[in-house]
């Protein structure tokens, strides 16, 4: 991804908007795809950073975390991907 500190203040703008658009739209493919209840609290501890109050907003806060973690664009089957294992190693300790 581009650091968007470096950029013109309205192509920092243009880049925050087109950021929350694809974190808004990759969070409600895998919240359907994993058939994640939006309004439920259980993924919270796993990707919250302890100010979101349902699952929507803590998986939002891990896709916006891991599209700015990386130095290339992630594509929604990598972060499909990534959040499967995510999961597996969560449901794993709670066994």
């Amino acid at each position: 991804m581009i650091n968007v500190d470096t950029l013109p203040a309205i192509q920092q703008i243009q880049a925050e908007r087109d950021l929350s658009r694809l974190v808004r739209n990759h969070t409600e493919v895998l919240l359907s795809v994993f058939e994640i209840a939006p309004e439920g609290t259980g993924l919270i501890s796993l990707f919250g950073s302890g100010m979101e109050f349902t699952n929507k907003e803590a998986l939002r806060v891990w896709v916006r975390k891991t599209l700015l973690d990386h130095s290339h664009y992630v594509s929604l089957p990598t972060l499909r991907d990534m959040l499967e294992k995510k999961l597996m190693s969560f449901s794993k300790d709670w066994l």
